[in-house]
């Protein structure tokens, strides 16, 4: 299943999101990836709130799927918290079946 992704910014400043690839393909769906990474140069930002998503459309009943990112650059000196690893998780079952995952716990790692 071949897929494309694209980027749309919504704040005002543009050029700050970006993907590693726009589009790739699986051979098996649902048990192959196909890793992205998605890049934030936030070099030339002030300090705010910056808004965007990224739209991943493939040939599938679920298609397309809409990721929001939020990007939130702090004044320089700020305390930015703990760093929580991984930030997001994936999962994956047959219908009618639990996720392999599940009854697992999460490993957090902290910064």
């Amino acid at each position: 299943m071949t897929w494309a992704a694209s980027v749309k910014v919504l704040s005002s400043q543009q050029g700050w999101l970006d993907l590693s690839t726009k589009s790739g393909a699986v051979e098996r769906p649902l048990l192959d990836s196909s890793p992205v990474d998605a890049m934030v140069n936030s070099v030339s930002l002030a300090a705010g709130e910056y808004y965007g998503q990224i739209t991943v459309t493939a040939a599938s009943d679920n298609s397309p799927q809409v990721v929001s990112v939020l990007l939130k650059v702090l004044p320089a000196g700020s305390n930015v918290g703990p760093e929580v690893q991984p930030s997001g998780l994936v999962f994956t079952a047959e219908q009618g079946q639990a996720p392999g995952s599940w009854g697992s716990r999460p490993q957090w790692k902290f910064r």
